[in-house]
């Protein structure tokens, strides 16, 4: 079984949920059973993953881990956060904090290309490394670590290393190094500063990762997390120019462009643009619009449940 980390969005509200999606893995030899959207080379790289680890991650984990996070002051704090709805700022801190083996996080937004999956046959260079990441690509606002000196400002430090701000919206997490390196105490010291008001509460999770990993992490390959964003023109088209651009295998739909606020005929160019099978009662239960047959047939009945 393979479980990933996503964050869901009901629609029409600030909530979002953590779910573990099962992936039931079978016998590869069998063309019927193998999973619809992998390659035969990540088809391989998935089962041979999960058959050494059995699971990747247990979320009943994360969801039962409340006390860390139980503090109201803190939770006060957090849901002033700009554009950042408290559950969806903690959640994938609080995933970190409650793993105890290696995992792959991946955002909702995302659309999966082909190729995506070799994402699973990647290792690190240096053992080191508690996590890796693509660069943040296109907001150039964030193309620098956040200035943790200066809590009463949202600013970005000058003295940072410009190239190497990561994206959070694909995550492999390696727990060894994490857990010898202590991580976890840095990023609670971390938290803690910004619930006693000692760091602003601006500092959105990304940030955080960010300065508390900023000598252990790894830069995955751009192609990996290229970001797609609707500020300042059209969606469709910047989608358009990124995939000659870049040829991406993982393309990020950020900035809150949600599939159950756009129109009809919005859905049905961004369906056109692709090779993937998604219904429109599907894309009206998400916040992301495609996954390719590997996540839809897994998480339909999820969305769905979750969604009503």
């Amino acid at each position: 079984m393979l479980y990933s980390a996503m964050l869901y969005k009901q629609p029409n509200t600030n909530f979002d949920l953590v779910i573990g999606v099962e992936w039931k893995l079978q016998n590869s030899e069998n063309p019927e059973t193998q999973i619809s959207g992998l390659t035969p080379k990540g088809q391989d790289a998935v089962q041979k993953f999960c058959k050494q680890i059995g699971v990747l991650f247990v979320f009943e984990e994360v969801l039962s881990n409340e006390e860390i996070f139980s503090n109201t002051d803190f939770q006060r704090n957090f849901s002033t956060m700009q554009h950042i709805p408290y559950d969806s700022l903690v959640a994938r801190l609080k995933m970190l904090l409650a793993a105890r083996q290696d995992f792959y996080y991946f955002d909702v937004d995302l659309i999966m290309q082909p190729g995506w999956d070799s994402i699973f046959t990647i290792e690190p260079q240096d053992s080191d490394t508690v996590l890796m990441a693509a660069r943040n690509s296109f907001r150039k606002n964030l193309n620098a670590r956040a200035d943790f000196e200066h809590p009463q400002h949202w600013v970005m430090s000058d003295k940072s290393n410009k190239d190497n701000y990561f994206n959070a919206g694909v995550i492999k997490f390696l727990y060894e190094p994490w857990s010898e390196h202590k991580m976890s105490e840095n990023l609670l010291s971390l938290l803690d500063k910004i619930k006693t008001g000692e760091l602003s509460s601006k500092y959105a999770d990304q940030d955080i990762l960010n300065h508390v990993t900023q000598n252990n992490f790894e830069l995955l390959d751009q192609t990996f997390n290229v970001l797609v964003h609707p500020w300042g023109g059209d969606p469709i088209n910047n989608y358009s120019s990124l995939e000659k651009k870049y040829h991406p295998k993982i393309l990020h739909f950020i900035g809150g462009w949600n599939a159950h606020t756009m129109e009809q005929s919005q859905k049905d160019q961004i369906i056109h643009l692709t090779d993937y099978n998604c219904d429109n009662g599907f894309l009206d239960h998400a916040q992301n619009y495609f996954y390719t047959n590997f996540f839809i047939q897994n998480q339909r009945k999820i969305f769905e449940a979750n969604a009503r």
